[in-house]
């Protein structure tokens, strides 16, 4: 008799459990069902392929750059091999300077409130994380990679690793 009353007893605790969803499943829930905390972790990020600047002749670097919406920031993440070992490096997103096909040629000023410092490893690797108030980059258009002259993050040279993205809305 026992065994008879626990299948239909955990049967009607399940599916009270499936309609807790207010009638939705979340697949099929719109973005504007979803809660904002939810919207912000699902922002796909943006990857961008860099390329060699001037000043990183001698190096063989190749990397890329994600850039990832959470809320009202923006994620960044640079990966780049091929970079010179144990040396400082500054990244920052750059304003449009004089009119360019080539975003990475056109000299835009910094954003320094975007500066990533970072030092490569014995390999050449490095690897740079922040995050940056989307306000703050909505006028950028491309993603500078700079020699440092040390651990401040000063720039010792144009860049040796550089990217166009797409202008923040």
């Amino acid at each position: 008799m026992f065994r008879l009353l626990v299948l239909p007893t955990l049967a009607l605790a399940l599916s009270a459990c499936s309609m807790s969803m207010m009638g939705k499943p979340a697949d099929t829930m719109s973005m504007a069902d979803k809660p904002a905390d939810t919207m912000a972790m699902m922002d796909k990020p943006t990857d961008y392929t860099l390329g060699k600047q001037p000043a990183g002749n001698a190096l063989t670097s190749s990397g890329t750059v994600s850039m990832s919406h959470s809320g009202s920031m923006v994620m960044t993440t640079a990966k780049v091999m091929g970079f010179a070992p144990n040396t400082y490096y500054v990244a920052h997103y750059h304003k449009q300077g004089a009119a360019s096909t080539d975003a990475c040629a056109s000299g835009g000023d910094a954003i320094l409130a975007s500066k990533l410092v970072g030092k490569s490893d014995d390999m050449g690797m490095l690897t740079l994380t922040g995050s940056v108030a989307a306000d703050v980059i909505k006028d950028a258009t491309y993603f500078n990679i700079h020699t440092a002259s040390g651990a401040d993050g000063t720039p010792a040279d144009a860049g040796v690793s550089c990217t166009a993205i797409a202008k923040m809305m």
